[in-house]
This record gives structure tokens, C-alpha cells and sequence, in this order.
């Protein structure tokens, strides 16, 4: 009996060695916070990004403490986007599952002992085997790939998500941007307008003017400054929302450079730019390649892999080689239910795909119609609006230098040419959104 116990007894430490020995680690979130909230334009992480990306020329001249411009901001966001960055550690899940998929089943140690009961000179009977499952159906080799295609499928994934993340801070950009261009035309208005009330003002007291008429002047001022409170608001939520997106602190201190996105060059035919190209389409695209790997692997389920047992054992005194096996057949499962289901996720799969190119090209297309109308827009506000505007103002101005002063002519060339700024600025803002629009759909090696 000892002679057959002690190989299986040496088996075990060579069993233990290759055990996966746990470690637990907790979690340091005061750490953690202290990190983000130090992650400002001068700190270490940040600093250590530029040093990166001015290693490419593309990026040579990023320089965060001169002021953040989109590029800048785009490029921080890529690195630091806490959306970002989960997606990439989820990632690590199907990367380890894809390093590690399509391992044979560990052996299995068996051991049998029995007694004769009757008194016979050996009543001892003794066996034991190490089993094996010879993976003779191709079954791991079909789950190593689905492994790798599904791995592949979380990087598309995070591959779109970083180009949404862009256009979103592209749409938060245009925002801010609105929001300071609005907040710059309405301080300039009100400072014209403040001359022109202490001109109104004057007159008031000399009883050119009546109270009632006045005041009319100082309402119009009021209205603006509550405009201008509210712009002053709306700038500051853009600016956070900037940061959020940038992966930087509510209250880091940095500065933000008006500019607008490059223009994009519109296909006349986006349908096959997007089937190469959209990121949606891409992930669905991926997702069919999963479902055929897993049905792959539920196909090759249904043939049987060979379970082969050699082993020793003792009985009457005799030691004896033994030799087992199990092969399963096929004729009554045979996995029927788990490939029938994979079937249907394929084919559910192909659909999605399809799905995505039609919302892709209905997207563009609306996108498409969206830019056409802000840009006529505000090509009317450029050539005809502003022009009239602007020389109705320079007008009055000159027949005030001549002394004839029509305040309430003035007022209203001012307003005027208020309105004509803002609305110049909001179909600037439209064009752009509508832009960004556009270049999501179409995906990131459309970008100019």
C-alpha cells in the first residue's frame, strides 16, 4: 500500500507550487484624491505628459501654462478622462481572460481504498490514477479565439469611446467659447451704453428728456447686466465641464483659448467612409466576429473530448498498472441548446451591424443638413446683417460728432448691432456642433 501512496503523495507539493497565493491590498482613496486634486497644469503628472507629447512633432509645441487650447485640451482628456481611464482597466479583464483562455483542465488525482471484509491474507485493496482530458474536439483552440475576439471588441470599444469623448469636449469647447465671445460683446455693449446713458442723463437734467423716456435707458442696461450675470454662469459651467472631461480638478486654475475646430471637407458619398470608418459600425462589426467565435466554441462543445486515467494499484498482495478512459457520445445533448442560442446571437449580431449603418447614415445626412443651414445663416449675418448694422452705427456716431445727438437712434444701433454680434456668435457655435456632428459619425481618420 505505501509503494502506491507515495507517488501520489509527491504530487501533491508540485500541485500547491503553481498556486495563485492571495494578497489582499486596500484601497487608498485619501491618496487617491489628494492625486486629483493636485493634478493642475503645472504638476507632475501633467508635466510629465507634455515632456511626453512634444516627443511628437504633432504636439511639439504643448504648453499647457500659456493657456489651454483645443488640441491641448483633447490631448490631456485622452490621458486623464476618468471614463477613459476605467475602459482601459476594463480592458485588463478581457486581455487576462484572452492570456489565460484555452488551458487544458487540470489533471485529477483518484484514489481508491477498500477492505475485504471476509479474512483473506491480503484485505486490502488499493488504486489510484491521475486523469487527464485529452481536448481531442478542438474546443480550446475555438475558445482562445473567441478570447481574443472579444478582447479585441473591448479595444474598438475604448477606440470610440475616446473619439466620443473628443467630440464631446469639442461640444463643451463650443460652449465655453459661445458663452465668453457672448460675455465679451455684451461687456462692450454695456459700456457704450454706459456713455450714452450719462448723456441721457445730462439731458434728463436739462428737461430734454423726460424721467419716463430716461429710464427706459437705465432698464435697457439692467436687462444686460442680469444677461451678462447669466453668461458669466454659463461660462463657468462650461469651464468645468472642460475640466471634468479633461480629467483635471474643479478647481484647477487654468486658462482657456478661444479657437474653433478645424472645418471638415464633406464626402459626397459618406456611405462607405462610414462602414470603413464610424466607430459605432467598427464595435458592431467586432461583436459579429464574437458571436462567430462563440458559436464556434459551442460547436466544437458538442464532440467529446477523451478523459484518459493511467494509474497503480494493490490488490492480494499484487501491484498493478491501470488504465482508464471516458468518452462521451453525442446523441442526446449534443449541446443542441447552447449552439441553437449562439445561432440566434449571431444572427442578432448581424443585425446590429446593419442597424449601425443606418443610424450612421442617417446621422450624417442630418448632420450634413444641419451645417449647410448655419452656415447660410451665418453667412446672411456675415455679408448682409452686419454690414447694415455697422454702417447704420457708424451713422449715428458721425451725426453725433456733428452735435446732432439722437440718443434713442443711438440706443438702438446699439442693440442692433448687439444682436447682430450674438447671433453671429450662436451660428458660429451651430456650424461648429454641427461640424463636430458630422466628423463623429464619420470617425477619426476623417479628421483633417
Amino acid at each position: 500500500m505505501r509503494s502506491c501512496l507515495l507517488p501520489a503523495a509527491a504530487i501533491v507539493p508540485l500541485l500547491l507550487v503553481g498556486c495563485y497565493h492571495y494578497k489582499p491590498r486596500p484601497l487608498d482613496t485619501t491618496g487617491h484624491t489628494a492625486v486629483f486634486l493636485s493634478r493642475t497644469v503645472d504638476g507632475e503628472d501633467i508635466t510629465a505628459l507634455g515632456a511626453r507629447l512634444r516627443e511628437n512633432p504633432e504636439h511639439a509645441t504643448f504648453d499647457l501654462t500659456d493657456g489651454v487650447s483645443l488640441a491641448e485640451a483633447e490631448a490631456v482628456a485622452l490621458v486623464f478622462n476618468v471614463e477613459l481611464r476605467l475602459a482601459r482597466a476594463r480592458a485588463g479583464v478581457t486581455r487576462a481572460l484572452a492570456d489565460n483562455a484555452g488551458r487544458w483542465s487540470d489533471p485529477a488525482l483518484n484514489v481508491d481504498v477498500a477492505r475485504l471484509l471476509q479474512s483473506v491474507d491480503h484485505p486490502w485493496k488499493l488504486g489510484g490514477s491521475l486523469a487527464f482530458t485529452l481536448p481531442l474536439s478542438g474546443r480550446l483552440r475555438a475558445e482562445r479565439a473567441a478570447a481574443q475576439a472579444e478582447h479585441a471588441a473591448e479595444l474598438l470599444r475604448i477606440a470610440g469611446q475616446e473619439w466620443t469623448t473628443r467630440m464631446e469636449l469639442r461640444r463643451a469647447w463650443s460652449a465655453w467659447t459661445t458663452a465668453e465671445l457672448q460675455h465679451q460683446a455684451t461687456m462692450d455693449f454695456t459700456s457704450q451704453l454706459d456713455a450714452v446713458i450719462d448723456t441721457v442723463a445730462a439731458m434728463e437734467r436739462v428737461g430734454e428728456m423726460s424721467r419716463n423716456e430716461a429710464r427706459l435707458f437705465r432698464i435697457e442696461r439692467s436687462s444686460r447686466l442680469a444677461a451678462l450675470a447669466a453668461l458669466s454662469a454659463q461660462r463657468e459651467q462650461a469651464a468645468a465641464a472642460l475640466r471634468q472631461l479633461m480629467g483635471l480638478s474643479p478647481v484647477a486654475p487654468i486658462t482657456f483659448v478661444p479657437d474653433s475646430p478645424a472645418r471638415v471637407t464633406e464626402p459626397a458619398d459618406p456611405a462607405p467612409i462610414i462602414q470603413a470608418r464610424n466607430p459605432a459600425v467598427a464595435v458592431a462589426r467586432a461583436r459579429y466576429e464574437v458571436a462567430e467565435r462563440d458559436l464556434a466554441v459551442e460547436a466544437r462543445r458538442q464532440y467529446p473530448d477523451l478523459e484518459i486515467g493511467p494509474g497503480l494499484g494493490r490488490e492480494e498482495g499484487i501491484d498493478e498498472f491501470r488504465l482508464g478512459f471516458s468518452l462521451p457520445i453525442p446523441i442526446l445533448n449534443a449541446n443542441r441548446a447552447a449552439i441553437a442560442r449562439a445561432q440566434a446571437a449571431r444572427d442578432l449580431a448581424s443585425l446590429e451591424v446593419d442597424a449601425a449603418i443606418e443610424s450612421a447614415l442617417v446621422e450624417a445626412a442630418a448632420a450634413r443638413a444641419a451645417i449647410a443651414a448655419a452656415r447660410e445663416r451665418r453667412r446672411i449675418l456675415e455679408e448682409e446683417v452686419a454690414p447694415m448694422v455697422d454702417a447704420q452705427f457708424a451713422d449715428v456716431r458721425r451725426l453725433a460728432e456733428l452735435g446732432e445727438i439722437q440718443v434713442f437712434m443711438l440706443m438702438e444701433a446699439l442693440t442692433r448691432r448687439l444682436d447682430a454680434r450674438l447671433n453671429l456668435i450662436e451660428a458660429a457655435r451651430d456650424e461648429a456642433l454641427a461640424t463636430t456632428r458630422l466628423l463623429e459619425v464619420l470617425g477619426p481618420e476623417n479628421e483633417p
